[in-house]
């Protein structure tokens, strides 16, 4: 399995769409077989997240949603910035301009791991993280396996 597709907005009210019809072009995916398997999902992904920084709230009716702060943000990057700097200082013209870079290039953006649906924008999680607004809350809807 690749990973999973969450589906997020700032609009609660949203949330609850087909998310396989935003998917289902670009990945050969199946939406979280049960309840259980869809909060157990999302709990990972929350706690991955708060191990960063990230705050998350619970409202009356069950519904979580996350909010990213700058900080939390740069706490994400932080390792993959510095080996991305090592590699980076010793590169050469000749390397970069003969061999592969997708080790660089995951370091930047991981393309093949989770990805979030934002308001029915496809992003990896790293360009999520990126641009997400901080200090705004984001609320969790469906979420789908990766094949």
């Amino acid at each position: 399995m690749r990973g999973f597709a969450y589906e997020v907005d700032r609009v609660p009210e949203r949330l609850g769409t087909n998310l396989l019809q935003y998917l289902d072009d670009e990945f050969e995916c199946y939406m979280a077989r049960n309840e259980e398997q869809k909060s157990y999902t999302i709990q990972q992904f929350t706690n991955a997240l708060q191990e960063y920084g990230a705050e998350v709230k619970a409202d009356a009716d069950g519904s979580l949603a996350i909010l990213l702060t700058d900080e939390c943000k740069e706490r994400y990057f932080d390792s993959r910035f510095n080996r991305l700097k090592k590699k980076v200082s010793t590169l050469t013209l000749t390397a970069f301009s003969t061999q592969c870079m997708d080790d660089m290039a995951s370091l930047f953006n991981e393309r093949y791991g989770d990805v979030v649906v934002d308001a029915g924008e496809i992003l990896t999680l790293d360009n999520w993280i990126r641009y997400a607004e901080p200090d705004r809350w984001y609320y969790l809807g469906s979420v789908a396996c990766l094949k």
